[in-house]
């Protein structure tokens, strides 16, 4: 084949980025004094099915290299719905991969259609969540800095709008979700905290495009929340080394489930229905799911995707996105019967196996491996994660 060379320059880190991700941050070495930075190259289409060499050079110091290979980390069991990086054929399919996670965008929706990640101990470490009180920057917002519907506020820190995405495309940024008239908070896809290594993982999932607008009480801290905490808890304090394979996103996109900009605000900040009495729907269009899910598959590290047997118990739920405790109408879903939901914080309550999940969103998940090893494992509605 004809042998093109790609040259990757990585730069040395001049410091922390204090506002945000810095897409420089990208190629920069230094943030992580100990442990494990990963790096990702974006190889471009006219390379596909060509014969290419990623040359390493270092000018001065030391740098060790470990599993350099030519693919996505994150997607190591498939791409669900088969994402590319082409605006202009893959507009609600967008492929974006970045170091620490992998997402499909979907810009008619605003939101990912799926975000994929790779969770094990040398993700996680202790760097402190930007936001919280008293870590917001002196002099944020600064000059310059992207505003949404509304002007950048510290509410809004840290979120910026992914500038991975194509420049003719409206972007979201942190103001756009704001104000709301379903009390929505900018739910993580990748959890905060399953990338807390080094500054620059830390900002990286404060991008809204790692992020669906969700319910409070009803999902993002209740049933959801639980879910990541127990994920974690499954890898830290077990005395077994894990690999878990992640995927996450919403279903249910109905138009008039837009987010509303409210047009009076109370005195003690909370938002109201205008004068008419009815919503200000958000300029940009962006959707609300009426569901998140999540699916979790628990490998050991080093497992080949040929050494995943048939009885992997892989972990999928699928959580009502509503303020209200009550079951939605239309719950069970189509096809389902006799769910009981005893406590609407449990994870456990709200498990489907992914065959369910794939019949209703289309998409095909752990496509890479033998097929039978996926009917078999797709099947299961009763997961449990390892203790």
């Amino acid at each position: 084949g004809h042998k093109i060379e790609e040259t990757i320059h990585l730069l040395e880190a001049n410091g922390p980025y204090d506002l945000g991700y810095n897409d420089a941050d990208t190629y920069r070495i230094g943030y992580g004094i100990t442990g494990f930075e990963t790096f990702h190259v974006d190889v471009p289409e006219s390379l596909r099915g060509q014969v290419a060499t990623v040359k390493f050079e270092i000018e001065e110091g030391t740098v060790y290299l470990d599993d350099v290979f030519f693919k996505s980390l994150h997607t190591k069991l498939g791409n669900p719905t088969f994402a590319r990086h082409d605006a202009d054929t893959h507009r609600e399919n967008y492929l974006i991969e970045k170091p620490q996670y992998a997402l499909s965008y979907n810009d008619a929706t605003k939101t990912p259609n799926w975000v994929s990640w790779q969770l094990n101990n040398t993700w996680l470490g202790n760097v402190r969540r930007p936001g919280s009180a008293g870590t917001v920057p002196p002099g944020y917002p600064p000059a310059g800095f992207p505003d949404g519907t509304y002007p950048a506020d510290k509410l809004d820190y840290p979120w910026l709008g992914d500038r991975d995405l194509p420049d003719s495309w409206v972007r979201t940024e942190g103001p756009d979700y704001r104000f709301n008239q379903r009390g929505m908070e900018r739910g993580h896809m990748v959890p905060v905290a399953d990338r807390n290594r080094t500054s620059k993982d830390v900002y990286s999932t404060f991008l809204t495009s790692n992020m669906l607008p969700q319910h409070g009480n009803g999902n993002n801290r209740g049933a959801w929340q639980s879910f990541e905490r127990d994920i974690r808890a499954s890898i830290e304090n077990s005395g077994v080394a894990r690999d878990y394979y992640i995927i996450a996103g919403g279903y249910g996109y109905d138009p008039n489930r837009a987010i509303g900009n409210q047009v009076s605000v109370h005195p003690d900040g909370h938002t109201v229905l205008d004068p008419n009495g009815t919503w200000t729907v958000n300029p940009k269009g962006i959707l609300i799911p009426e569901f998140t899910w999540k699916i979790v598959v628990p490998l050991v590290p080093g497992q080949s995707i040929g050494d995943i047997p048939a009885n992997t118990e892989v972990v999928t739920i699928m959580v009502p996105n509503r303020d209200s405790l009550v079951t939605p109408k239309n719950f069970p879903l189509p096809g389902e019967t006799n769910r009981t939901i005893t406590n609407w914080n449990n994870w456990r309550d709200w498990r489907v196996s992914i065959n369910y999940l794939e019949n209703l969103t289309g998409y095909n998940f752990l496509s890479e491996l033998p097929q039978n090893i996926q009917e078999a494992i797709e099947s299961r509605d009763n997961g449990l994660l390892p203790s």
